[in-house]
């Protein structure tokens, strides 16, 4: 899952051994796989193997464990502003612009779709 000027969303090398309660990152595309391998399942969950991105309102998004029916691990992928938008704030994951923390946040979705919040895909990968 790419941002549009700040890289490629990231584990960090967090996995479900150290990851817990981690906040989420960002890190230059690498094209290698890896800890860049973000699968967007069909619930909406945006997955890195067993952890699941969690957020809450005006917070640095976070890596907990994949919990089925987690209204803070569901996501909706907006195709026309490429926002991806936190189901239970309703607030877009965006990069923290404001500080080189290599932060992911959630923050008010703007109407002008800045790029610190707009997201593709590299391929398509349901499961």
């Amino acid at each position: 899952m790419k941002n549009e000027a700040y890289g490629c969303a990231d584990s960090l090398g967090f996995d479900s051994e150290n990851g817990l309660d981690q906040n989420a990152g960002i890190f230059p595309c690498h094209n290698q796989g890896g800890n860049q391998i973000v699968v967007y399942s069909k619930n909406g969950e945006l997955r890195f193997d067993d952890l699941c991105l969690e957020g809450s309102k005006n917070s640095p998004v976070k890596f907990q464990k994949c919990t089925e029916s987690n209204q803070r691990q569901i996501w909706n992928y907006q195709n026309d502003t490429k926002q991806m938008v936190h189901k239970y704030s309703g607030q877009c994951m965006a990069v923290d612009p404001k500080k080189d923390t290599g932060k992911l946040i959630l923050e008010p979705c703007q109407e002008n779709h800045p790029s610190n919040q707009r997201w593709t895909f590299e391929q398509a990968m349901l499961t």
